[in-house]
């Protein structure tokens, strides 16, 4: 069995705090968006390069599902998987998602 990186008690509040605050017409909205909309067609005509970042852990969005067919679509993105990553890789995974951010950016390669 994978370890998981743990979040902290007081990150989870944090986010708690923050989806307390949604109001429930802009949740439903939101969540309606996501399903209902098709948007294949406007991922083949991003212009830019593309980094798509995804844990194999992520169950709400499952890597099959989601991550590998955006980057399939996406022309000239790049895909890096972080195993036993959950979907908030960006509090789990904030070190190594920080310098893979910073490398895109500046066209340098990541060697995290």
């Amino acid at each position: 069995m994978l370890s998981r990186p743990e979040t902290s008690p007081e990150m989870r509040q944090w986010i708690k705090s923050m989806m307390l605050q949604v109001s429930m017409r802009a949740l439903m909205d939101c969540n309606r968006a996501m399903i209902e909309t098709d948007f294949r067609a406007e991922l083949q005509q991003i212009s830019v390069p593309t980094l798509i970042l995804h844990g194999t852990a992520d169950q709400s969005a499952p890597l099959d599902l989601t991550g590998r067919k955006v980057a399939a679509l996406v022309p000239n993105s790049l895909l890096t998987i972080y195993d036993g990553a959950p979907h908030g890789l960006f509090v789990t995974h904030k070190e190594r998602l920080n310098a893979e951010l910073l490398a895109c950016v500046t066209g340098h390669s990541n060697d995290v």
